[in-house]
């Protein structure tokens, strides 16, 4: 005869299954870590996790688990801004939770706490992670060595648009007190939330070589575990590896990413880096105008200076021209008296010539006499002639000297003119875009314009701008001359 089977219903199997379960684990909690690996809340506020356990992509285990509303309201609440970035498919979180069974809908998990410092710590112990590898790798201080100008104007500016940290940031830089201009690219971008460290690097990839001063990493503040993105090892390496210099303006007053760690500077809000970049340009403008401000005020002691002479060369061209005049005038009067006295003299002796000529001849007949009357006359109209021919001649040469030496004065008073207008010209001709114009070159040493204190060595890297330009010049022999006067002058 057949052996009667022996078997039991699936209520009757899970039920006691469900009684063993409540005797041995009902009513206890524990914590337990794990991670989500789905996440779903309905409009009610339950939340729906499926967690699970994984070793090298192994599940391990893996079970439902239910946040109540009436919890998760707690929950958020206490997680407040981070809330989002714990509860979250692929985040690890610390949970304080019960097990419970249903013989309908079999084992879940109950999840009545969320432990918001293991969140925290797990955040950190990535980026301490990412800063080992990144120094062992050399690429801590990579970007940190690139230069950047005096005066920073081309900016790319990689974030997202219209943010708060972006909009302060412009601000900031638009509407700056001293009216200067910047030229800044967008490179628009997720800078939070999931993944955004992929949509950064993209744009950071974007950017063209040798086009800009600087790049400018910005993100206007948030939770704390939102700047896990920046502690991304893929994006601190462009970063890091990038062929200009990187500021990042995070917008976080007490943490520091990983971004910041390999960037050539750091700030802790976006309008920290731009007040960095008008001050640059600050200090560019003062050390300008300062040097305009002594070129134009030699130029005005050289141009008093020359008036001055021009003064004294006036007042001695008037006082040496009366002198001139009055001697001329001295001469002519003694040669005129001198003229008079020989004409009275010849005269009187021409006279006594004839008293004598008609004492001895006045038996002479009397047309003797009228011929030597008619001599006589003509003699003295002769006389008369030569000393008028005389003073005519005397007065041209008066009139000539005069209109000479007023020649003269004019012309040497036109030529001080010229010189003096000359001498104020001289700061147009010394501003700086004009002395770059005519071959002034600014040299640049580790960001410095280098003097007299600068020591160079083969192998220095040096900056030189000309106008609209600028050259980089690797130094590769150099002799430094002792004295300034050991220079070689051009030949005059």
């Amino acid at each position: 005869m057949k052996e009667e089977i022996k078997w039991f219903t699936l209520s009757t199997i899970l039920g006691r299954v469900k009684q063993i379960f409540d005797e041995s684990i009902s009513g206890h909690t524990f914590w337990m870590k794990v991670e989500i690996s789905q996440f779903k809340r309905d409009r009610r506020g339950h939340v729906y996790l499926e967690l699970v356990e994984n070793s090298d992509g192994v599940i391990l285990a893996k079970a439902r688990g239910t946040i109540w509303n009436h919890v998760a309201n707690v929950i958020y609440s206490k997680l407040d801004k981070e809330a989002n970035n714990i509860l979250k498919e692929g985040a690890e979180i610390l949970c304080l939770c019960e097990v419970v069974y249903n013989v309908v809908f079999g084992l879940s998990v109950n999840v009545l706490d969320v432990d918001l410092s293991f969140s925290l710590g797990e955040v950190e112990r990535r980026k301490q992670e990412a800063i080992k590898k990144l120094e062992a790798n050399g690429l801590l201080d990579l970007n940190k060595k690139l230069s950047f100008p005096l005066v920073i104007q081309k900016i790319a500016l990689v974030g997202s648009l219209n943010t708060a940290g972006h909009i302060d940031f412009i601000n900031q830089l638009e509407y700056n007190e001293y009216g200067f201009a910047f030229d800044i690219d967008y490179f628009d971008c997720r800078v939070q939330g999931d993944n955004a460290h992929v949509e950064i690097i993209n744009k950071l990839n974007q950017i063209p070589e040798n086009t800009y001063d600087v790049v400018v990493l910005l993100r206007g503040g948030g939770a704390a575990l939102d700047l896990d993105e920046f502690n991304n090892y893929a994006l601190a390496e462009v970063l890091a590896r990038l062929h200009t210099a990187v500021f990042t303006g995070i917008g976080h007053e007490v943490d520091t990413t990983v971004a910041d760690f390999v960037a050539n500077k750091r700030f802790k809000t976006p309008s920290a880096v731009a007040a960095f970049i008008v001050e640059r340009a600050v200090q560019f403008h003062t050390q300008v105008k300062s040097l305009y401000d002594s070129i134009t005020s030699i130029a005005k002691q050289q141009v008093e200076i020359q008036g001055h002479v021009l003064e004294k060369l006036s007042s001695h061209l008037k006082i040496e021209t009366s002198r001139v005049l009055l001697y001329e005038k001295n001469k002519l009067k003694s040669d005129v008296n001198l003229l008079v006295v020989e004409s009275n003299g010849r005269i009187q002796k021409e006279r006594s010539a004839i008293n004598l000529a008609s004492q001895t001849i006045h038996y002479a007949p009397s047309s003797i006499c009228l011929t030597e009357r008619n001599k006589l006359r003509e003699k003295g109209s002769l006389v008369a002639y030569l000393f008028g021919e005389n003073l005519r001649s005397n007065k041209q040469n008066i009139a000539q000297l005069r209109e000479v030496l007023e020649l003269r004065v004019s012309s040497t008073l036109k030529k001080e003119k010229l010189r003096v207008e000359h001498l104020e010209q001289i700061p147009n001709l010394y501003d700086l875009d004009s002395l770059m114009k005519m071959g002034l070159a600014i040299v640049w040493y580790q960001n410095k314009t280098i003097n007299e204190f600068t020591s160079l060595r083969e192998g220095d890297v040096i900056q030189v701008d000309v106008f609209n330009k600028r050259f980089e010049i690797v130094i590769k022999d150099i002799k430094e001359k002792e004295k300034w006067k050991h220079l070689p002058m051009k030949a005059q």
